[in-house]
């Protein structure tokens, strides 16, 4: 990561320029980095896929829980889905 000097006219810089992304670090700083270019090569494995839908599915469970039991946390929800076979 590359530091920069702003001119004083900016007070403070953050946020994405084309692939360059500028950040404003507590200690004052200001720093960017030029974000990855390089696009995925391989397709998506079966297992992959599958962890996905997994993933997918247990998303709508915890949102369904967390609509019927108003009180719930969201880690609780996930908790007990957690804990339904796969």
């Amino acid at each position: 990561m590359a530091q920069v000097t702003l001119p004083p006219f900016i007070q403070s810089i953050s946020g994405q320029v084309g692939n360059i992304t500028f950040r404003a670090y507590a200690s004052g700083k200001t720093g960017f980095y030029l974000s990855p270019t390089q696009k995925r090569n391989t397709p998506v494995t079966k297992s992959e896929k599958q962890a996905r839908e997994l993933f997918a599915q247990r998303v709508q469970h915890v949102n369904n829980i967390m609509r019927e039991n108003p009180y719930i946390t969201r880690k609780q929800a996930w908790t007990i889905v957690k804990q339904l076979p796969s």
